[in-house]
């Protein structure tokens, strides 16, 4: 999650824990093409400590995996002294503050996952939790301690997914999972899913049997949705949930892509659609009127694609969200993604590297769009308006 090297790209009305909230379309703080420098003198990044750069409406929660954890919010644009300072002790979860809607620089001195744009004001909005790794599954039950964030907003629900087969666990009282309380869940095999309505949560899950799994925060679309790829697969497996009327994207990076639709809402599950992308081509599904058809499981072709539920028939889905951008892989992290976008909202690039070229092409017809240089902590809005466009950098 704190990779130095790794062009990100925070899209649409776009994210870092990866959230999203609703913002209005004209409300981007940068022009198209605008560079803004978000560098920290070093004197004031501490030793040990990781770091990263944001933006944010003004909400910042930071989940501390391994407390002790310092927190330090600086504003480039006046870095000293830090506009938001906090810690999290073993005894607490996390540290939540606002900020005027705008760019940070953020460090903490162990392990932790930050979320913007959401709170209990910004109620509507739909993310994937992660654990300490950054990621939004592991290899384990013992590394998928999920901290958890809920709202009570727009649809009010949380779903837990788990790929791998069945599992079992809880939300917890305590930072540990000692004491176990709330909500428990029990999946029988991988087309299984528990779903609930958390209302305004911030609190802890963790599998106690079976096999590690994915949260998904459902109070309304704006997300890209993180593959879960076995070793001995060809296929990789995102599973999600659409409202009527919202898209759900399928984004290719190879000619011949194959994918499938299936709702997980029957026994078994039952096909909905099925095809074949080439290279930088979208699927856009339609979300269903049909409420047995809104829990979905797609399948693609290993690492040929990356899967969002952005957009949608009514005006305010396709200017009221935020998120950060997936790779073909699954990360956030890279030099090649796709994603759509709106006139007004914006497609924030950082780069961390210096002299890093960024291209932004029509997804579909390749037409170039722009071609930008920017720096290490140096951050562009890339966006040219409505459409499907295509990130690329030529440095990780």
């Amino acid at each position: 999650m704190w990779n130095p090297r790794i062009t990100r790209i925070l899209a649409g009305m776009f994210f870092f824990f990866v959230p999203a909230s609703p913002i209005l379309a004209d409300d981007s703080p940068l022009a198209y093409k605008q560079v803004i420098d978000l560098s920290i003198p070093k004197e004031l990044k501490g030793p040990g400590t990781r770091e990263g750069y944001f933006y944010t409406p003004g909400p910042i929660t930071v989940f501390a995996y391994e407390p002790p954890c310092t927190v330090v919010i600086r504003d480039p644009a006046a870095p000293d002294p830090p506009i938001r300072s906090g810690s999290v002790d073993v005894g607490s979860r996390y540290y939540e503050t606002t900020v005027p809607a705008g760019f940070y620089y953020i460090s903490v001195t162990a392990d932790a996952g930050v979320l913007v744009g959401v709170d209990s004001t910004h109620k509507c909005n739909g993310y994937y939790h992660y654990i300490s790794t950054g990621g939004a599954y592991e290899n384990s039950p013992l590394e998928s301690k999920f901290y958890l964030r809920g709202t009570n907003g727009c649809d009010d629900l949380m779903y837990i997914f788990a790929p791998q087969g069945s599992s079992s666990g809880t939300t917890c009282c305590d930072t540990i999972c000692l004491e176990a309380c709330g909500e428990t869940f029990n999946l029988t095999d991988s087309d299984d899913y528990h779903a609930w309505s958390p209302g305004d949560l911030t609190g802890v899950l963790n599998p106690v049997t079976g096999n590690p799994v994915q949260v998904l925060a459902r109070d309304d679309l704006g997300y890209f949705v993180p593959p879960y790829n076995a070793e001995t697969s060809s296929y990789s497996y995102f599973r999600t949930y659409v409202g009527q009327d919202e898209y759900l994207n399928i984004h290719s990076f190879a000619d011949d892509m194959s994918y499938q639709i299936v709702t997980m809402q029957t026994i078994p599950p039952t096909s909905i659609t099925s095809g074949t992308l080439q290279d930088g081509e979208t699927f856009t599904y339609t979300g269903s009127g049909i409420f047995t058809s809104r829990v979905l499981r797609i399948r693609t072709d290993k690492g040929e694609a990356s899967v969002s539920v952005i957009g949608g028939v009514n005006a305010a889905d396709n200017t009221n969200y935020m998120s950060y951008v997936l790779d073909q892989t699954g990360n956030m992290q890279g030099t090649d993604f796709i994603t759509r976008s709106h006139t007004g909202g914006f497609i924030y690039v950082t780069g961390l590297q210096n002299d890093t070229t960024v291209e932004v092409r029509d997804a579909a017809t390749d037409a170039l769009q722009s071609v930008n240089h920017i720096g290490e902590a140096q951050l562009i809005n890339a966006n040219p308006g409505n459409g499907t466009w295509r990130i690329r950098a030529d440095k990780e």
